[in-house]
């Protein structure tokens, strides 16, 4: 069971702080990390979509952090992602 304090002064604030948890609960939910072959335009905060994985996988997610990586094997990236709380 989720709990939030209301104590907030305004019907306003309180949506928000509810939104705010909100997209807090669905973000720790789902998580989604990959490798590619080096991509510099990849970096955390921006949106990815993902398709032709499977339908749970498919869709957009955000992307949380990127590493980077040369060595013997050539230039790859990492990539973490967490469920796009927004919608």
């Amino acid at each position: 069971m989720l709990e939030l304090e209301f104590n907030k002064i305004t019907e306003a604030a309180a949506c928000r702080a509810a939104e705010t948890k909100f997209r807090e609960v669905v973000r720790k939910g789902k998580s989604l990390s990959f490798t590619v072959p080096g991509n510099w335009g990849l970096a955390a905060e921006r949106k990815c979509i993902v398709s032709g994985i499977r339908e749970s996988v498919d869709g957009e997610w955000v992307i949380k952090s990127v590493e980077h990586t040369i060595d013997g094997s050539g230039f790859q990236t990492s990539v973490d992602c967490s469920v796009d709380g927004y919608k």
